[in-house]
């Protein structure tokens, strides 16, 4: 049976009291007694925002209707009527917009600074399109009311006031046509009655560890029911179900086709639904459906087909979005068991079964065994160019080596390894620098010749002296210096002649230690 509901007139709010635990995202109402008679009425609100930066807390202090611009109803059965503009007036007015904490009846420094009636008409005149109603304030807060809010111990906004509670009469003639019902979410479930008018009603229940029941607001959005959330959750149709449709008061709906009664032909062309002829009646006429009546039943179908893509899972859309003409049209007529056997095979098709190491190309196995076989040829290719790209690098490498460092301390693997690393780290610029840096090092050691004192003989300062003069004149070509002097002192800017002039000196000083 359905709950009886009520209307609640406000006459007067008295005060804005921030509470600790606001049972509702919009307004709860509570404690409306009598019919004809002033009581006391209060509306809580979670807590919409803060603005730390001016102390500002802002909150629906409650709301007459749902998003949808339906009544909003709370637990008892209760909606605040629209008309509370002047009774939200009054309060600023009058009490200057008081707050006070848990309803303990005590004004506090905080202060409603802002309170605004939001309705369809007001939001329009403002170019505002919104089809909720209620009464949007801002506290003015005190410093250890703003620390309350941030830590959690006030989480909303609570109104106190006095009005009337009105029993409000159920519709004439409102027949329940059919009820569907809800997923299940943290041990829970809804009905969902569906009425002869079009509407649409949730039944209560309760969450598991919840202390009050909840029902949930429900609109129809884009051809398919959308529950809206409530008490921190929200649910969708149950998989399974009929679908629901709403179309124009004059369309008309063809459910499904019937074969005509009539046995005459007469009779049978007469009508716009197919014929079925039993197969006992030999050759009578064929009938043909009326081009509108096709037509009907063509956009039936595609409404049908449109709504079961609708109530698919998110997995089971992202799966048939790949599929195309018959694949798509027999993984839709499947159930919703089967239609998760098919998307789980899928998986299990695109998991890689083979990655090549040089390619990384990645075969799965919907791609098929000439796929398979491709790939590992593509892979031997590559392994195959990539040793033999090494191989010539390694060479290189050797030879560059030879020539920079060869009879340098160390072996030739150890020359390999500082020329592969001075490749793999520099520039190209870079690279020429360091070389030709080696060399001079190479020509200032004297490799290849006698070291001082080895065989009893002295160090040669004429070689090292006709090693940097042939680096001048080298410079000199290379670079089209045709005066000498000039060639000399940008020959001494750069490394390799400062290597050589070293060299130079060493063997000089060698020469006088001698003497």
């Amino acid at each position: 049976m359905a709950q009886q509901r009520y209307r609640l007139k406000l006459s007067k709010l008295q005060f804005c009291s921030l509470v600790d635990d606001p049972a509702q995202p919009n307004a709860k109402l509570l404690a409306i007694k009598r019919r004809g008679k002033a009581d006391e009425i209060t509306a809580t609100a979670k807590l919409a925002k803060l603005n730390d930066e001016l102390g500002l807390a802002f909150f629906w202090a409650f709301t007459s209707t749902n998003p949808d611009g339906t009544d909003h109803f709370d637990l008892q059965g209760d909606t605040i009527d629209a008309d509370f503009i002047k009774a939200a007036m009054d309060f600023m007015l009058d009490g200057g917009g008081a707050v006070d904490e848990m309803h303990d009846g005590e004004a506090t420094d905080g202060r409603v600074v802002f309170a605004f009636p939001m309705t369809p008409d007001i939001a329009k005149a403002f170019g505002v399109v919104t089809k909720q109603s209620g009464l949007m304030i801002a506290i003015k807060a005190t410093d250890e009311q703003l620390a309350k809010l941030k830590d959690g111990t006030y989480t909303g906004v609570s109104i106190a006031g006095l009005g009337t509670r009105e029993a409000i009469k159920s519709k004439p003639g409102r027949v329940c046509k059919g009820s569907l019902y809800t997923n299940e979410v943290d041990g829970h479930q809804h009905e969902i009655y569906c009425y002869e008018d079009g509407t649409f009603w949730v039944s209560y229940a309760t969450a598991a560890g919840a202390e009050n029941n909840h029902s949930h607001g429900i609109v129809f959005e884009d051809g398919k029911l959308v529950i809206l959330a409530d008490s921190g959750h929200a649910h969708e149709l149950a998989e399974g179900q009929p679908g629901v449709a709403v179309v124009p008061a004059d369309a008309l709906v063809i459910v499904a086709a019937r074969a005509p009664r009539a046995t005459s032909s007469k009779s049978v062309a007469a009508k716009s639904t197919p014929s079925i002829a039993p197969h006992n009646m030999g050759s009578q006429p064929e009938t043909t459906m009326d081009p509108k009546d096709q037509q009907i039943a063509d956009l039936t179908k595609r409404a049908e087909r449109a709504e079961r893509i609708a109530k698919m899972s998110g997995a089971h859309k992202t799966h048939f979005d790949t599929l195309a003409g018959d694949d798509a049209e027999a993984f839709l007529s499947k159930s919703n068991a089967e239609r998760e056997s098919a998307v789980k095979a899928a998986l299990e098709d695109d998991k890689p079964i083979w990655t090549g190491e040089v390619t990384k190309v990645a075969v799965r196995k919907r791609d098929g065994e000439l796929a398979l076989q491709l790939a590992k040829q593509n892979e031997a290719n590559a392994a195959a160019l990539a040793k033999r790209e090494a191989e010539i690098e390694k060479a290189d490498v050797r030879k560059c080596a030879a020539e920079v460092l060869g009879g340098a301390p160390g072996d030739d693997a150890t020359h390999d390894s500082i020329i592969a690393a001075l490749r793999k780290g520099c520039d190209a610029e870079q690279l020429e620098k360091a070389l030709a840096t080696l060399k001079g090092l190479k020509a200032a050691s004297r490799v290849g010749k006698a070291a001082p004192g080895a065989s009893g003989g002295a160090p040669e300062p004429g070689d090292a002296l006709d090693a940097f003069n042939a680096g001048v004149k080298s410079y000199a070509e290379k670079h089209k210096i045709a005066d000498e002097g000039e060639a000399l002192v940008k020959y001494l800017g750069t490394s390799e002649g400062q290597a050589l002039k070293r060299a130079y000196d060493q063997t000089r000083a060698y020469g006088k230690h001698l003497a």
